[in-house]
Order: C-alpha cells, then sequence, then structure tokens
C-alpha cells in the first residue's frame, strides 16, 4: 500500500481521537461510562459526518475512519464488559450493552437527522 497524505491526515485524526478519550476517561472515575459516553458522542458526530451532503469524501474519511475512529472503540466495550461481569455488576453490564445497542444506534440516526443537507 502507498501512503498517500489522506492516510497520514486519518492516522493523525485517530491520534487526536484518542487523546480525547483518554481525557475523557481520565475525567470520569467509572471508565465503562467514560466508554460509553465516547462511544455515543462518537455515533451521534458520526451520523452528522454522514448525513451532510456538504462534505468532500476524502473529510468524511477523515472525520469517520480517523477521529470518530479513534474516539470511539468497541474492543473497550468488550473489555470493560468483561471486567464488569467477572467483578459481579450486573447493572453496569446491562446498562453497558443497552446503551451499546440501543443508544449509540439512536444518537447516530438523531446525528443523521440533524446534519445540515
Amino acid at each position: 500500500m502507498r501512503i498517500r497524505p489522506a492516510h497520514l491526515s486519518i492516522a493523525l485524526a485517530t491520534a487526536v481521537g484518542a487523546l480525547l478519550r483518554s481525557g475523557v476517561g481520565g475525567l470520569i472515575d467509572q471508565v465503562w461510562i467514560a466508554t460509553l459516553l465516547v462511544n455515543t458522542v462518537a455515533c451521534l458526530a458520526a451520523g452528522l459526518v454522514v448525513g451532510s451532503t456538504g462534505a468532500k469524501p476524502v473529510v468524511r474519511r477523515i472525520a469517520l475512519v480517523g477521529l470518530l475512529g479513534g474516539l470511539s472503540t468497541f474492543a473497550t466495550v468488550a473489555e470493560e464488559l468483561r471486567r464488569l461481569l467477572a467483578a459481579g455488576d450486573a447493572v453496569p453490564a446491562v446498562t453497558v450493552v443497552l446503551v451499546t445497542v440501543v443508544a449509540c444506534p439512536i444518537a447516530f440516526t438523531i446525528g443523521r437527522g440533524g446534519a445540515t443537507r
């Protein structure tokens, strides 16, 4: 694969998203809550990006794959769920599943509907 400027932009945006995720994680004591928050916000923002017809394809890729891909993470959700279940924390575990499966797609749909067309 040949590295193009867009690839470098995506990599930089991914780093920014990961830094944001880490920053939110540092502000909220319960890591699973921080993970759900950033994933839901990322889904809302992704809906806005997808619903926006004015954005160029490269900008959409940088935003979706880079920034929002770095901000959100399903792998962290899976680890948080495993940890909560192992600790016997049923209510937070169920919350993680419900927010991930229900609230994140709803946030995406809201974002998409609210996008400037």
